[in-house]
């Protein structure tokens, strides 16, 4: 059995070069989003990899107080499929090493990017795909989609994320900090969750609204 209560975030960070438009909206969002997080009772760990065309583990099972230091230094092109790919397999083979008790109860996934893929050379959108699911149906992982200056929802599913857990966010500041706005909502009304327990659960509506919101920079 796993350890009750206890949730493990992994959040994959595009820092491709077209982050620079809404770095001030992306840099903030994911701030208060670790804000947000640090509100929420009960044990909780962060995996955090970014990537442009590099892939890098910056933290890994650590706590929340060693990722919010974090800066994205956007560079580079959006290898999304390496940088998936590479994250679930490490992270994956971390958690299967320690003891079932020791494992956490919950594990989401978040992506977070502003473009399509364009540079990856070692993984394809269908093996990642297949990758998510056998996580997501296997051991109850969610995955969080969330995509601007895209079809969120076309590119999310090339990777197996699930529409209810997938949201388009508008490309501006604006719409990057509400994107993480409505990402800590979803969460904080199922900390823990199993990802294939269906019910409904996902963005609603009002969240996918605040992430839509106007440009207002």
């Amino acid at each position: 059995m796993t350890q009750p209560g206890y949730r493990h975030r992994i959040i994959i960070m595009d820092r491709s070069g077209s982050i620079a438009n809404i770095l001030t909206g992306q840099q903030g969002g994911l701030r208060e989003f670790f804000g947000s997080e640090a509100q929420v009772p009960g044990r909780a760990t962060y995996s955090l990899w970014d990537f442009d065309d590099e892939i890098r583990c910056v933290h890994s099972l650590a706590p929340l107080d060693a990722v919010t230091g974090y800066v994205i230094e956007p560079r580079g092109w959006t290898a999304l499929h390496d940088a998936v790919g590479d994250a679930v397999t490490a992270e994956g083979e971390k958690l299967a090493a320690l003891p079932e008790e020791a494992r956490p109860e919950d594990v989401t996934v978040i992506i977070a990017s502003d473009g399509e893929e364009n540079k990856s050379v070692r993984r394809t959108g269908p093996e990642v795909a297949r990758m998510l699911a056998r996580q997501q149906d296997a051991y109850g992982w969610r995955v969080v989609y969330m995509g601007t200056n895209q079809d969120a929802f076309a590119e999310g599913a090339k990777l197996g994320a699930r529409p209810d857990l997938t949201v388009n966010y508008a490309n501006s500041n604006t719409g990057s900090l509400n994107s993480w706005a409505a990402t800590s909502e979803l969460l904080s009304r199922a900390p823990v969750a199993v990802a294939c327990a269906g019910g409904g659960y996902g963005f609603s509506e009002t969240e996918r609204k605040l992430a839509e919101s106007p440009r207002l920079d």
